[in-house]
């Protein structure tokens, strides 16, 4: 097992989040392509996962059921972090897919039951989810829990990169 402090921080300056920034960046590249390549590593991380090493540490505080967090290593490298945060009435799990300690993409999905968890008889009520796709530390596509392309020129987006982009997202101690 792992036995040393991971700090996983992805930060970015903020300077470089104007408007023009993230939609230059998807200007110049093949998005199509790019997105396609994503979702090929996307594909093989988690067709490996019984082969990396992981580590697991519970998370205390951040949420009124608790959480979990399950970090998964091939060797040295992080491949992929899955983090869930539990409710009363329902959880939001977020995997982040790590390829050279670039986050490429960040799959968050929100699950709300008609009654609280514990109680006997709860069903799920609704299922959001959205998809964030990055390229170089820009985040090129979003695609919301209603299945649309959020416009990377609309603020919305610039504020969603900054959040996810320069979010401390683990303090890993095993």
């Amino acid at each position: 097992m792992i036995h040393a402090i991971f700090l996983f921080l992805v930060t970015i300056p903020t300077s470089s989040f104007g408007i023009t920034s993230s939609l230059a960046a998807c200007q110049q590249i093949d998005t199509t392509k790019v997105i396609e390549n994503i979702r090929k590593q996307y594909l093989e991380i988690n067709s490996r996962l019984d082969t990396y090493q992981k580590a697991t540490k519970d998370i205390l505080g951040e949420s009124s059921e608790g959480g979990q967090a399950d970090v998964y290593y091939d060797g040295d490298s992080m491949k992929k972090m899955v983090i869930t945060h539990y409710g009363a009435i329902g959880k939001v799990t977020a995997e982040y897919y790590i390829q050279e300690t670039k986050v490429f993409f960040i799959f968050i999905k929100r699950t709300v039951y008609d009654k609280p968890i514990y109680e006997k008889g709860s069903k799920v009520s609704a299922v959001e989810e959205d998809r964030f796709y990055f390229y170089e530390d820009k985040m090129i596509r979003w695609i919301d829990s209603s299945k649309n392309i959020v416009n990377p020129a609309t603020e919305i987006f610039q504020l969603k990169e900054k959040e996810l982009l320069n979010a401390s997202l683990l303090k890993f101690d095993d």
